[in-house]
């Protein structure tokens, strides 16, 4: 049994002797335990005093901004890898890739989070229509036409966008 993995936290510290790199074990004052302990707490991070409940609150709510951060992550990444496959004309990757992200945005369309928040329906619609037409050309390109033709079509079920289409 090493006498140094049974203590907790205390007022010593380990550090090595100068002259042959032994450990040794340092008895702090008062003082110098005080000022190690404030030393080691973060300064960028304040102290809050939260009821159980707006700590729960608080929670859920940056459980949910990470979640939708993550989301946008994985839609950037088929938009991007759909650009990507356009550019280099690998057409058929570019189609599966967007085809890809319309199944994971009709899902978030429909979900509650998307439900109780009008302006984030509204961005994953207007991203939706953006993967449709993105899809469609990718179709086109390949003489896939009637996938093209059925990606158009979803864009057209929307009807027009207010910004986008008079």
């Amino acid at each position: 049994n090493d006498p140094l993995s049974n203590m907790e936290e205390s007022k010593t510290t380990i550090t090595k002797d100068e002259y042959d790199g032994v450990p040794f074990v340092e008895e702090l004052t008062e003082d110098e335990y005080a000022q190690e302990m404030k030393s080691q707490e973060d300064p960028a991070i304040p102290e809050l005093d939260l009821t159980p409940e707006q700590e729960d609150e608080m929670v859920k709510t940056l459980s949910k901004q990470n979640a939708r951060k993550k989301i946008q992550m994985e839609l950037d990444g088929h938009d991007n890898a759909g650009k990507e496959g356009y550019v280099n004309g690998k057409y058929h990757y570019s189609y599966s890739e967007y085809k890809t992200g319309l199944k994971s945005l009709s899902d978030l369309i429909v979900s509650s989070d998307a439900k109780d928040d009008p302006a984030l329906q509204a961005q994953y619609r207007l991203r939706r229509r953006k993967f449709c037409v993105n899809a469609a050309a990718a179709c086109i390109k390949i003489h896939h036409f009637a996938q093209g033709l059925e990606a158009c079509s979803l864009v057209l079920e929307e009807g027009p966008d207010d910004d986008a289409q008079r």
